[in-house]
């Protein structure tokens, strides 16, 4: 069993108000003891070397492999862990290496010029110096109208985001694979129009969510999802409520809830719905919802839609989200001069901007001691992780009984779309009485379902092949090797190397547009991500790596990635001569 993180106690402290009150309870509000172990956990505890209380419980050194390379720095206290994953090698913590204070206060310089520069031109259209005839610019009739946008959201797109609009919205004119053809297109008015020449460039996809490689244009997916075209046709034509749930999407849930341990599931056709639509059916205003600080939208969205109280933890540590679960017992609801009716916690698997995965067993451990509820998103990690695809709860070894709700899509491992929540049959029967998505919304489309379908059961291995083990498999080498070359030529990565998904962390904001356009002039497709989507210092790279991607493919990205980073000054890592020496392989 896994301990929460604490300090250790200070001799002779004085104990408040709140521990005279509440140390009758049935439960410790922050018990100082252990929790109870059995026998043969007790013999384990005995055996093993006393250590400190000031220590970190579960020490790893994520590089032990590399001999002398450098242990994490990380923001977070949790995510280590010494236990073995897929059998022969450990579970890499997550490592959050921070630049100099130099670079940080370059960053904020360089916003402040382009803020300036922004406002300068403002100026300067409204005075008639600068015209631009595709500027859309407010009527003298309409000045005295509310506005729709704030002037700070209408400046920062007119002046800063339509400078590097070419590296973002790329039309595609293929399947998402391992390479992709992207429509070639160019602009006489500084983005603000683009002219297409009706050519394509076919180059390597680093982007797309494609991680176990499903998407295909041929293959045994993609030709029973046209099959079902013929039997079921494209769509219902109505909600599900009324017209019912095609066959396909009945066999789905059944698939689904086998797949992951639970007794039953349900699905949806959005993945961003299925979060965003579904927190009102759990939650209400006597509920106070726990949420990690770099959630995706959609949990944000439904957290606020449902009316509960929301409070927000630093990303990933225990520490914090031990101190509100504490603080939430102690005094309730404030607004409401009462306690509160359940406690959520909602987490993520991988985070799919940080590269980071949850410290599930901790987690788990304080839900049980606080008597919360845990609702895991596990759209960036089913599929990708664990021995099987499983996610993070096979990743960590828990007891998919452990999490109340699980939620994951079938748009980055399945290659199709859509989203599903699994738990307990009460659970299920309550999502369906009460769902939105139930009444207002259209079922999954049967070619939709049929492609999960099939992708699903290969990864199962009731295909009667291999072939899903190999992808998950060449998955996690892909993740391995590309992270570690990465910090071995300079640049800092987030993340676990064990996450494929990878951040490549560049500062600057100007050099978003540099990275899309010299990436592409060579050939790569990558995806560059500034703020507000993250913090105004922490502009970056995310790279989504593929079972698709053959090491040739890696090494050309990789070398494509150097000769940029050399360009842009980028590598910023103190770390790089620790890896210098050290031979990685695929």
């Amino acid at each position: 069993m896994v301990e929460a993180i604490r300090a250790p106690k200070q001799p002779g402290a004085r104990k408040g108000n709140a521990f005279r009150i509440f140390h009758k309870m049935p439960f410790k509000i922050h018990s100082n003891k252990a929790p109870k172990l059995d026998e043969k956990e007790k013999e384990k505890e005995e055996m093993a070397p006393k250590q400190d209380n000031d220590e970190i419980l579960l020490k790893y050194d994520p590089l032990a492999e590399l001999d002398d390379c450098p242990s994490s720095s990380r923001k977070d206290s949790g995510s280590e862990a010494s236990a073995d994953y897929n059998g022969n090698r450990k579970r890499s913590p997550n490592e959050f290496e921070q630049a100099s204070w130099i670079t940080k206060h370059s960053v904020y310089g360089a916003w402040i010029v382009l803020l300036i520069f922004a406002y300068i031109r403002e100026f300067m259209r409204r005075i008639g110096l600068e015209s631009n005839k595709k500027v859309p610019l407010e009527l003298p009739s309409q000045r005295h109208f509310a506005p729709l946008y704030s002037d700070f959201e209408s400046t920062y797109t007119r002046n800063c985001y339509m400078r590097v609009r070419d590296v973002f919205e790329r039309p595609i004119g293929s399947c998402p694979g391992a390479k992709v053809n992207v429509l070639d297109r160019y602009s006489n008015d500084y983005n603000w129009s683009f002219e297409y020449p009706g050519t394509q460039t076919d180059v390597i996809n680093t982007g797309s969510y494609n991680y176990l490689g499903f998407a295909q244009a041929s293959g045994p997916c993609a030709d029973a999802a046209a099959s079902s075209i013929d039997n079921e046709g494209l769509s219902t034509c109505g909600q599900a409520s009324q017209t019912g749930l095609p066959s396909s999407q009945h066999r789905l849930e059944s698939l689904v809830a086998d797949f992951l341990g639970t007794e039953d599931a349900i699905c949806f056709p959005m993945g961003f719905a299925t979060n965003s639509l579904h927190c009102t059916a759990i939650a209400d205003k006597n509920t106070l919802i726990l949420s990690d600080e770099y959630n995706h939208a959609s949990l944000r969205l439904g957290s606020r839609l449902s009316g509960a109280t929301v409070k927000a933890f630093k990303h990933n540590d225990m520490a914090d989200l031990e101190k509100c679960l504490r603080q939430a017992a102690v005094y309730g609801n404030k607004k409401r001069c009462r306690p509160y009716s359940k406690i959520i916690i909602i987490v993520e698997g991988i985070y799919s901007m940080e590269g980071s995965i949850c410290d599930l067993p901790t987690i788990v451990a304080l839900k049980k001691k606080y008597k919360a509820y845990l609702y895991l998103d596990e759209a960036h990690s089913i599929g990708a992780m664990g021995r099987s695809g499983r996610g993070v709860v096979e990743y960590w070894d828990v007891d998919v009984r452990e999490v109340d709700i699980m939620m994951g899509t079938f748009t980055k491992s399945f290659g199709s779309a859509g989203g599903y929540m699994a738990g307990s049959k009460r659970l299920i029967s309550h999502l369906r009485r009460a769902s939105p998505t139930n009444f207002y919304c259209t079922p999954m489309s049967p070619p939709v379902a049929e492609q999960i379908i099939g992708s699903m059961s290969i990864i199962m291995g009731r295909d009667g092949t291999n072939e899903g083990a190999l992808r998950i498999d060449r998955l996690a080498r892909n993740a391995r090797y590309f992270r570690l070359r990465l910090k071995q030529m300079g640049f800092i990565v987030y993340g676990s190397d064990d996450s494929p998904v990878v951040p490549l962390l560049i500062y600057f904001p100007t050099h978003c547009g540099e990275y899309g356009r010299q990436m592409l002039a060579r050939k790569i497709a990558i995806v560059v991500v500034s703020f507000p989507a993250t913090e105004m210092t922490e502009s970056r790279v995310r790279f989504c790596l593929s079972a698709a991607h053959t090491k040739d493919m890696l090494d050309e990205v990789l070398d494509a990635v150097n000769i940029v980073g050399d360009h842009a000054f980028s590598k910023h890592s103190k770390r790089a001569h620790l890896y210098k020496n050290k031979r990685i392989e695929w």
